[in-house]
């Protein structure tokens, strides 16, 4: 029975977000198409959970190879989930992730929170901002809403994943279960890319993205962007 009800309410939520954020979603993709276009690169950064979705537009099968994805450990569960929890918080450790990129004017950022409430991940749109890049949030607008989120200001585009306050859907008993940010915010990224793909086409130029390296070909294509990426994007 749950499992009919996650899946409704997973696939009611995806209907939403294409009927109500479509307009921010095309911005998205001609914000990106535009940097592409002038050899810029596009940062992706969040922390926690919310890690798990900077990670999936960089160096994937199909993705866009101009990503350059944000890493901090410690705000990724890595040294451990209290102990990341406790640094995502910390005010003044995004400014310092934030200086170990060389973002600049043209670039763009995807700030990724669910509440949009955490120190590190407004520190570095921040400071992404001041350098003259421009800044996505991607965010459930509810909970950053209730969090009173200065992101909100900060971003000059917001992308609502429409989820809940808390990301859970089904109430099971006195819990709530079956987050939806991951999979709400995948469907977001993806679709903004695959857009910014299409008008990188109709102008005529080259699409950068990666392909599977266990597909024929694979490795002279990718190589081919990697040889152009390399030294500027920081984790390849």
């Amino acid at each position: 029975m749950s499992l009919e009800r996650y899946s409704s309410a997973v696939l009611a939520l995806l209907d939403t977000i294409f009927e109500e954020e479509a307009p921010a979603m095309r911005t998205a993709a001609t914000w990106i198409a535009d940097a592409v276009a002038e050899d810029h690169l596009i940062y992706t950064f969040g922390t926690g959970h919310s890690h798990v979705l900077a990670s999936e537009m960089f160096h994937r099968a199909g993705g866009l190879a101009s990503v350059s994805l944000m890493v901090e450990p410690g705000a990724t569960f890595q040294v451990g989930a209290l102990a990341g929890t406790l640094l995502e918080r910390t005010a003044g450790y995004g400014s310092i992730i934030a200086g170990r990129y060389p973002i600049e004017p043209g670039d763009v950022l995807i700030a990724i929170s669910n509440s949009a409430a955490n120190a590190v991940v407004l520190e570095v749109a921040q400071a992404a901002k001041a350098r003259g890049a421009r800044v996505m949030a991607l965010l459930s607008r509810q909970y950053a809403q209730k969090k009173r989120s200065p992101m909100l200001g900060i971003a000059d585009l917001v992308l609502d994943n429409h989820g809940p306050a808390g990301d859970a859907l089904v109430e099971i008993g006195s819990e709530t279960v079956g987050p939806i940010s991951t999979v709400a915010g995948a469907f977001i990224l993806n679709a903004i890319w695959c857009e910014a793909a299409y008008l990188l086409y109709h102008r005529g130029l080259p699409i950068p993205a990666y392909r599977s390296s266990n597909m024929p070909g694979a490795e002279a294509h990718n190589t081919r962007w990697i040889e152009h990426l390399k030294g500027r994007v920081r984790h390849l």
